[in-house]
């Protein structure tokens, strides 16, 4: 099957796209790996509290979502409608995610606690501003098929790779 000139995507967006996609797993699962260790073995919080900032973290993001993917498709800019939420998301992300490692071990459980939902909100904002339009972008990349496959092989690599770096993330 022959796709078109037009609707192929150079290896330099597929790299860069399948790249991105290590952020997706980063951004979603590092803090879920890193909470229990860090809020509950090292600060001796309760696992409860720690289970349950995470429950809301994923109730918070069925709400956000849809919001930002209609605030995406309905951006009009010289850039397109994705481009401008990954550059800004991509480094709120980035500068927001340390914020929920930064709690005191001489806090009380309370203020731990106060600190992770604080902390985990701004951050899983910061990632639904970067994440939805990454995965909405994938839609819009190629009007091929066969071409958003390949794209999609090269994403599916990266992540791989992302799972690995958070598989690693306790220990280091």
């Amino acid at each position: 099957m022959d796709i078109p000139p037009s609707d192929r995507v150079p290896l330099k967006t597929n790299l860069a796209y399948g790249a991105a996609s290590m952020n997706n797993v980063l951004f979603g699962h590092l803090p879920q790996h890193l909470a229990t260790p860090i809020y509950v073995a090292m600060l001796g919080l309760s696992p409860l509290w720690v289970s349950m900032a995470m429950m809301l973290f994923r109730v918070y993001d069925a709400f956000t979502d849809p919001v930002m993917g209609w605030i995406s498709d309905n951006t009009r800019t010289r850039w397109g409608r994705r481009r401008p939420y990954l550059l800004v998301g991509a480094l709120l992300c980035g500068l927001s995610m340390p914020l929920m490692w930064f709690v005191g071990p001489d806090w009380s459980p309370n203020q731990q606690v106060a600190w992770l939902i604080g902390s985990g909100l701004v951050f899983f904002t910061c990632t639904t501003i970067y994440l939805v339009p990454y995965f909405s972008f994938f839609y819009e990349i190629s009007p091929d098929y066969n071409e958003r496959t390949r794209v999609s092989s090269y994403s599916a690599f990266f992540a791989k790779m992302g799972t690995l770096i958070v598989g690693w993330a306790p220990i280091l």
